[in-house]
């Protein structure tokens, strides 16, 4: 944990002043970071071995802190693409296109999702935020047999709103919903070992603030995650 503390440190001053030559090492490293702050334990223990409980508030803010480092990762590489384009062969994802058909079991699940969300959201500022969530949803959708479908589920929260994170920390229950439809898929990511158990957390996370009458909705994330077997 020290060591990832001072590289963190080590890492701010960098990120500010990114040119050729620390591009592809920065690059690189802040995908380390990224690997590294999902395989971290929410708790670490204290110098008598004791490991403090946390409240759904403080494992929800656990979870937000990786998702705005992954955003953070996503804004390295937009300012340093010209020098680290060479890696892209490694990063090849293909989104899914607005027109993209997807399987009838797959469009169901989406469907329910947002109308469900769109059925919770009046202002229209929040539906724009939310219509423009849920279409990179879409986007980047792990579709069977896409090539890097573990990449493509990281990307979706790499293109979150400062506004959606808000929501989240803010515990409004559309925003909870499609983040626990998120954890659903980083349960599944099982070729991605730091990622662990933290697909399911944070589906068991979502769940205890969200109302009763989201229960229905929310059968299908608890599915995936293994909280409740397939009717």
């Amino acid at each position: 944990m020290q060591h990832y503390t001072t590289a963190i440190s080590l890492f701010r001053p960098v990120l500010t002043n990114i040119q050729p030559d620390n591009a592809v090492a920065a690059f690189m490293l802040s995908g380390l970071v990224v690997c590294i702050s999902w395989a971290l334990p929410m708790a670490s223990s204290d110098s008598m071995g004791n490991v403090p409980v946390l409240t759904t508030g403080d494992k929800l803010q656990h979870i937000l802190d990786i998702m705005r480092l992954l955003r953070g990762v996503r804004e390295i590489v937009d300012s340093s693409w010209a020098w680290t384009q060479q890696l892209a062969p490694i990063f090849n994802l293909v989104a899914n296109e607005p027109e993209t058909i997807f399987p009838p079991g797959e469009e169901v699940i989406l469907q329910a999702l947002e109308q469900r969300v769109y059925a919770e959201v009046e202002s229209p500022a929040e539906k724009d935020m939310y219509s423009e969530t849920l279409r990179n949803f879409r986007r980047y959708w792990p579709v069977e047999h896409s090539p890097y479908a573990h990449g493509l589920v990281y990307a979706w929260s790499t293109r979150n709103s400062n506004e959606f994170l808000n929501a989240i920390l803010e515990r409004k229950s559309p925003a909870l919903l499609i983040l626990a439809y998120h954890g659903a898929l980083l349960h599944e990511l099982t070729d991605c070992w730091w990622v662990g158990d933290k697909g399911r957390v944070i589906v068991q996370i979502v769940e205890e603030p969200l109302p009763l009458g989201y229960k229905d909705i929310m059968e299908w994330p608890k599915m995936r995650a293994g909280l409740i077997l397939p009717i």
